[in-house]
């Protein structure tokens, strides 16, 4: 997923001062104008920042990448779990990131 082929692409970039550590979105396509096939999921590398990914050891920096993983996911149109797509409530967010935490990072 990384090159961007299949089905979209990860992208570290440095957003300095945004203290999201990450978010995911499809991509703009001609490619998904009959659904959703490609997406983006951008992780905050920019150094010492709030909301930086790489401000922890492993465990803490493989949660931002299921959880945005989780949205790939969602956006490729997978039904199952209890994983919510929109999450910009930051309740949800939360309750995705428990998810993740409890279900894959024990």
């Amino acid at each position: 997923m990384e090159s961007g082929k299949t089905y979209g692409k990860i992208q570290f970039v440095d957003n300095r001062g945004d203290t999201s550590v990450a978010i995911t979105r499809p991509t703009i396509s001609p490619v998904n104008l009959l659904g959703v096939k490609l997406t983006v999921a951008k992780i905050n590398a920019a150094f010492d920042d709030p909301g930086y990914w790489d401000n922890g050891d492993a465990l803490e920096k493989c949660g931002p990448l299921l959880h945005e993983l989780g949205h790939v996911l969602r956006d490729l149109g997978f039904k199952g779990g209890d994983f919510q797509q929109n999450d910009d409530d930051n309740a949800v967010n939360l309750h995705n990131s428990s998810l993740i935490r409890d279900n894959c990072l024990k």
